[in-house]
């Protein structure tokens, strides 16, 4: 079984799945640099400095896994690796020291 389902939105596609035959699944969740339209105007953040916290390409270290998860949004819109109360950044404490946000979104 084969199958590959995205979500897009007018940002872009914040994910994709890779579905296929067997129990493990590879996990690429922070391999995406995409700001959705709606964020992109309320961050202040330069994309060298969020390009350098991001992790883009890791998704090849899971393409012989047989079901991926690749997330293609930024880790600084939101970080799936967080519990979801400290997800987005409000702070540069919780983002390396990078003032992520013009105005809080």
């Amino acid at each position: 079984m084969d199958k590959t389902i995205s979500n897009t939105d007018r940002g872009g596609s914040g994910w994709t799945i890779k579905l296929g035959d067997g129990p493990v699944v590879g996990t690429a969740i922070h391999s995406g640099t995409d700001v959705g339209s709606a964020c992109r105007g309320l961050m202040c953040l330069s994309d060298p400095d969020r390009l350098r916290e991001e992790d883009p390409f890791t998704e090849r270290f899971i393409a012989d896994f047989p079901t991926q998860i690749i997330v293609h949004r930024s880790r600084f819109q939101v970080d799936l690796n967080r519990a979801r109360d400290a997800a987005v950044y409000l702070s540069p404490d919780q983002s390396w020291g990078l003032k992520v946000w013009r105005e809080q979104p």
